[in-house]
C-alpha cells in the first residue's frame, strides 16, 4: 500500500519504492492467501485445496486455504486454524468486534476436532470470548460499548464519501463540509459528526464523514446540506470504512 498515491498490489518480492509513483512510502500486509499457500506448501509439499469467493482448485487435497467464502459452505474438517484473526478486530469499523466474534465461532463450528485461532493480541476479550463461546458475555459487553459510543442501535448513522483522481481537491471539498455543518448545524446537540478520514486501500483517492444522530429525522438537515452532484449518501451503512 502507497501512502503517497494510494495504490494496493500484491507482489512475491518487496519493492523498494511504489511501480506507480516511485514513492518509499509502502507498507506491507503479509497476510494475503497466496503467501499463505506458499508457506504451508513449503512445510507440508502436499498438494493444497484453494477456496475463495472466485475459485476452487484442487478439490479434497489433505489441506484447505480459504478466505472468509468457506463460511457459507455446509462443509466441515477434522482442524480449523484461523489465521491473522486480528485483522477484522483492528479495523476502525464499529462492526469489527460483532464481525470477528462471528466469523470465529462460525469457524469453529466447522472444525470436527480442533480450533486454533492465530492472534497478535490473545487476550483481548473478543477473542477470548469467542474461543471460549461465551455468547452472552459478548452481547453484553457489546452492547455497553456501543451506547457509551452512540452506534447503533442507540443511534442512526450515515455516511457520506466523495472520491476522485484529485487527491487535494476532494479533501478541501470534505474539510468544506464540515465548515459548513459546523456552522450551520450548531444548534443540533444531538448530532455527533466524525472526519473527515481518508480511506485505506480504496482504488482512488476517497475521504467519508460519518454523522450520528440519536433519532433518524435530525438526519435531515444534515443531508440537505450535502451536495447531490459529487457526495455518495448512506443511512444505515454496513460499515464504517
Amino acid at each position: 500500500y502507497c501512502d503517497n498515491c494510494k495504490t494496493t498490489d500484491f507482489a512475491y518480492h518487496e519493492p523498494s519504492v511504489c511501480p506507480v509513483c516511485l514513492s518509499p512510502t509502502l507498507k506491507f500486509y503479509s497476510t494475503h492467501i497466496d503467501k499463505l499457500i506458499r508457506e504451508i506448501n513449503q512445510i507440508t509439499g502436499d498438494k493444497i485445496e484453494v477456496f475463495t469467493a472466485n475459485k476452487q482448485i484442487n478439490f479434497g487435497a489433505k489441506v484447505t486455504v480459504a478466505t472468509s467464502a468457506i463460511l457459507f459452505t455446509n462443509r466441515t474438517f477434522d482442524h480449523v486454524v484461523a489465521v491473522a484473526a486480528d485483522s477484522i478486530l483492528n479495523m476502525a469499523d464499529y462492526t469489527s468486534h460483532q464481525k470477528t466474534f462471528s466469523e470465529l465461532v462460525s469457524l469453529s463450528g466447522q472444525s470436527i476436532h480442533t480450533f486454533l485461532i492465530q492472534s497478535y493480541n490473545p487476550d483481548n476479550s473478543i477473542i477470548s470470548q469467542a474461543a471460549k463461546y461465551e455468547l452472552k458475555d459478548f452481547l453484553k459487553s457489546e452492547i455497553l460499548s456501543r451506547k457509551e459510543l452512540n452506534f447503533p442501535p442507540f443511534a442512526t448513522l450515515a455516511k457520506l464519501s466523495i472520491s476522485g483522481t484529485n487527491a487535494e481537491k476532494i479533501e478541501n471539498e470534505a474539510e468544506n463540509l464540515i465548515k459548513t455543518f459546523n456552522s450551520q448545524l450548531s444548534t443540533l446537540n444531538s448530532l455527533s459528526i466524525l472526519g473527515p478520514n481518508l480511506r485505506s486501500f480504496a482504488p482512488k483517492p476517497t475521504y467519508y464523514i460519518i454523522v450520528k444522530a440519536k433519532i433518524r429525522k435530525d438526519l435531515e438537515p444534515v443531508l440537505e446540506l450535502v451536495p447531490k452532484k459529487d457526495w455518495k449518501v448512506e443511512v444505515d451503512p454496513v460499515n464504517t470504512l
